[in-house]
């Protein structure tokens, strides 16, 4: 079958749930590509915004992005979509038999704000199936308005089946929606630690160290990390630096490639993260590591993963805190053995529900 898949693919946790779920819906036999339509509002094409393509261009050549070869090597797109009119005639029977939501927060109603009903797919033809895939509605409630809540419903009420990344998605999906939803996994749980070495082309770390990543940056985490490092005498690498404030060091700043952010979690000691993605990866790679709650984007994607595995106690929050105490969690071992055991029984459910997408 020609499958769509609309999600995010922005980088890190967004570019490899996306990467998992086009490679497992390749390996059932399906065609599948993503949709290619970038965050924003439509734009008309102006002397303005060929000015600006220009200079990203220019950039783009003196400090290439390092997500570009990774899109390359692993993702099939569309074309890139550049009106509604481009959208609608995507969302046709022309180009896919099914197109999936797929996952990470795409249903947060904070993305109404700037992209409509995109993400919940109202401008897919009633010709072509709708599924979504462990999609997250980013927190266990739904700030919407009544407008918005009741065209969500209508949409929604045109699926063949959906499915949620957490427990609070199916009570939501219930209350509000009146649709009964399944839980399954992130994409991203979909493959084994193993599986991903193959997207690891930077050379292997030879000393232990501490790898920190968040998402929202702040000093009181930056000096837990400080203060966890000083008592087990390891380094820190930092999978995502802070943007310098100098303008020129601003132009040549570049992120970690996918690659790079990989193998600093695979080969650290331990990992202190305030993302979902981080503690999934911390997971696969069979890592020692705290979880800060990350409240302004959601605990409930927290809560679940980690209340599922056994290991919500390694969930902190950074204002109660007491740093002794995050570093004797963090040096707990974890029996990755019952881990890995409670994942693959939810793999299983969760490959049954791709399954039955015909």
């Amino acid at each position: 079958m020609r499958i769509g898949i609309v999600t995010f693919f922005g980088p890190y946790g967004g570019a490899l749930q996306c990467y998992a779920l086009q490679k497992v819906l390749c390996s059932m036999g399906h065609e599948v590509y993503v949709i290619n339509r970038k965050w924003g509002k439509f734009k008309s094409e102006n002397r303005k915004s060929a000015v600006l393509d220009l200079k990203q261009k220019i950039h783009s050549a003196v400090v290439p992005d390092p997500f570009s070869r990774f899109y390359e090597d692993n993702f099939s797109f569309t074309t890139p979509v550049r009106s509604e009119e481009n959208l609608s005639d995507l969302g046709t029977k022309k180009y896919f038999d099914v197109i999936i939501a797929g996952s990470d927060q795409p249903w947060n109603p904070d993305c109404i704000k700037t992209m409509g009903y995109y993400f919940y797919l109202d401008w897919v033809s009633p010709e072509v199936k709708k599924y979504a895939y462990a999609v997250s509605y980013g927190k266990d409630y739904f700030p919407a308005t009544e407008n918005e809540i009741k065209a969500i419903k209508a949409i929604l009420e045109t699926y063949k089946a959906i499915s949620v990344r957490e427990k609070s998605g199916i009570v939501i999906s219930k209350n509000l929606f009146g649709i009964d939803a399944q839980l399954c996994l992130d994409p991203t749980l979909l493959l084994s630690g193993r599986e991903y070495d193959s997207l690891i082309v930077d050379k292997q770390f030879s000393q232990n160290y501490i790898c920190e990543f968040f998402l929202d940056q702040t000093p009181e985490k930056y000096r837990l990390a400080a203060v966890i490092a000083e008592k087990a005498h390891l380094k820190v690498v930092d999978n995502n630096p802070p943007m310098p404030n100098n303008k020129i060091q601003r132009y040549f700043y570049r992120r970690r490639s996918i690659s790079q952010w990989l193998r600093n979690i695979r080969d650290s000691k331990y990992v202190i993260t305030d993302s979902f993605h981080g503690t999934v990866f911390s997971l696969l790679f069979h890592k020692r590591f705290i979880t800060i709650n990350n409240k302004k984007r959601g605990s409930a994607r927290f809560e679940s993963l980690l209340s599922v595995v056994g290991q919500l106690n390694r969930l902190l929050d950074i204002e109660t805190i007491e740093k002794g105490a995050a570093y004797s969690i963090l040096c707990e071992k974890i029996d990755y053995d019952t881990v890995d055991a409670i994942i693959a029984e939810m793999k299983k459910e969760s490959l049954s529900f791709l399954k039955k997408i015909r």
